[in-house]
């Protein structure tokens, strides 16, 4: 099938700059079906404190206020125009820290068009430091009878929540937080990606439907040390889709994030892609020479860590733990005991000892940050969970197959690992309707098995 671009014809970001200090706002939007005839436009912005100033106020605290107008023209004519005013409160100015921005997102409904989005920014507390930028785009119609993707959000951070009219990142059971920048890297290493899919027709799908997610190199190819992600899910009209990859392995660069409906041989049938940017202030490698100061570097993470946080770390650490270790580790009585065991535990486990990052390691913080965010339920945190388990010891499935509840049987996920002992699968089943999802049974040796579980599900 011919890949459809949705909101074609995207054009660079424009940047005005002025003669006076820049404010270093970002923006970017995302475009969404409203209806039949009908595009729903979120706009992202975003506002680093560094760049605002702030004032001391009558009552001690601090604050800083910048003004706002979005210009949205359609066809060279002014079609909406709006200001409002951001502010931002802090008690003192040593709270504001790097990468501190103020986020919100504005929502419109448009129709089809060529439109020029323009927002100006003025810092109330610092006469003439100011910001213009502006994007353009032409927006279509989502198709009502066929496959259709929106485009991509790049996130900060997407967690599931409950219904909340009244938080402007809510959506789809999910608070997005959005990252108009689009820059990750050493203080943001892990991206974040919301997209929906529409008109997921039964009659085309069988009942399932596979998603396929890649990061791609700015030339289109593969990025090796990025694993793509595949899912298969359960057909419905329309699906909110959300995910997460730990990019710390990239090089500085420019790179795709590209979403897309597959068919059962990973044959794409519909995509859509955003383009991100990776910046780490130093890519070079560590000598091998260096590798004594590798042990400092790590220590650093622990080093003002609390004796209860540090035995948090470690039970993070505990699933990949040899009895030997946990025995050890029990035994020790001192706050530095325990930071040295933990900077020799992750040590020894550094496939690349001789280079600046464990890879190892931050792969696992990515799986437990993942555990966290989506495998929790109302009771548990995401590693505490049978789910968040599998995750930590054994990474990401190669497939997930999701069934819900239904009068015949309680909900459950068949979770597959292909490259595991010829493959394997773990099952998961939510015994109660609102319950946790409990493993089951499992095919992995050393594993729970219970080869009567797809009776015992039934009601």
């Amino acid at each position: 099938m011919t890949i459809t671009k949705i909101a074609a014809s995207m054009m660079a970001f424009l940047l005005v700059t002025p003669a006076y200090p820049q404010m270093n706002a970002t923006f970017d939007l995302a475009c969404f079906r409203y209806d039949a005839s009908q595009v729903y436009t979120e706009i992202y912005y975003a506002v680093p404190l560094s760049s605002l100033k702030f004032q001391e106020t009558e009552i001690g605290d601090w604050q800083a206020q910048a003004l706002i107008r979005f210009s949205i023209f359609k066809n060279d004519s002014l079609w909406r125009e709006e200001a409002w005013k951001m502010e931002k409160r802090v008690a003192a100015l040593a709270e504001i820290k790097s990468g501190q921005a103020m986020v919100d997102v504005v929502r419109y409904v448009t129709a089809p068009g060529n439109y020029r989005f323009v927002m100006s920014l003025e810092d109330l507390h610092s006469p003439g430091a100011a910001q213009t930028a502006a994007r353009e785009i032409s927006l279509s119609n989502f198709p009502a009878d066929r496959l259709s993707l929106s485009q991509i959000e790049l996130a900060s951070t997407i967690k599931n929540i409950p219904p909340d009219a009244a938080n402007r990142f809510y959506k789809n059971g999910l608070e997005v937080i959005p990252k108009p920048d689009a820059i990750f890297g050493a203080e943001a290493p892990l991206l974040y990606y919301y997209v929906e899919a529409y008109n997921l027709s039964p009659a085309s799908f069988s009942g399932t439907y596979r998603t396929q997610c890649q990061i791609l190199d700015a030339n289109g190819q593969p990025a090796p040390m990025i694993k793509p992600r595949v899912q298969t899910k359960r057909v419905q009209s329309a699906s909110a889709e959300a995910g997460m990859f730990n990019i710390a392995a990239l090089p500085t660069g420019v790179f795709i994030l590209e979403f897309a409906i597959v068919d059962s041989n990973r044959a794409i049938l519909h995509s859509t892609s955003k383009r991100f940017y990776v910046y780490h202030p130093d890519s070079t490698k560590t000598p091998a020479h260096e590798g004594p100061a590798l042990a400092q570097q790590a220590s650093r993470e622990y080093r003002m860590a609390s004796e209860e946080e540090l035995d948090e770390h470690f039970a993070h650490a505990k699933y990949i733990a040899d009895r030997e270790e946990v025995k050890a580790y029990k035994s020790l009585t001192s706050a530095e005991a325990k930071r040295q065991f933990l900077t020799a535990f992750w040590q020894k486990r550094d496939p690349t000892a001789n280079t600046a990052h464990n890879e190892f390691k931050l792969e696992y913080d990515n799986r437990l940050a993942y555990a966290n965010q989506h495998l929790q339920n109302y009771t548990r945190a995401g590693w505490k969970t049978d789910r968040g388990r599998v995750y930590l010891v054994y990474g990401p499935p190669d497939d997930v197959e999701r069934f819900s509840n239904n009068a015949l049987s309680c909900a459950y996920e068949i979770w597959h690992y292909d490259q595991i002992e010829g493959g394997v699968i773990f099952v998961f089943v939510q015994l109660q309707s609102i319950g946790e999802y409990v493993q089951m049974h499992s095919t992995k040796r050393g594993e729970p098995q219970n080869k009567e579980w797809e009776a015992q599900i039934k009601k």
